[in-house]
């Protein structure tokens, strides 16, 4: 990044979570960018303006918070994400009982 500029402290929270989702790809770049975008306009309003500035500002956070949600970065979808692993194993493990057993039922 070629400015000067100092990320705000709701932007350097996203960048602090965002470096801890492991599972993000390529493919989320531009989500990730977004919830960087609503972050900044969110931090330069409460730092910065006051009144309806700052009101149409918060109006993003919904908005953030949604991003968040398709990024896996939100409590509930974290947990949503483990229940998914942990039901993709027990499927797992079905198939395999499933495949050990078809040799034996055929002879």
């Amino acid at each position: 990044m070629s400015d000067d500029r100092i990320p705000g402290p709701l932007e350097r929270q996203i960048d602090a979570a965002v470096d801890g989702m492991e599972w993000l790809s390529e493919a989320d770049k531009a989500s990730v960018e977004l919830a960087r975008v609503y972050a900044r306009r969110i931090d330069e309003a409460t730092l910065n303006e006051q009144g309806q500035e700052v009101t149409k500002a918060l109006y993003l956070g919904p908005h953030l918070l949604n991003t968040l949600k398709a990024l896996g970065g939100t409590p509930d979808e974290r947990m949503k994400m483990l229940a998914t692993k942990g039901e993709e194993k027990e499927v797992d493990s079905i198939d395999d009982l499933r495949k050990k057993r078809r040799p034996r039922a055929a002879g």
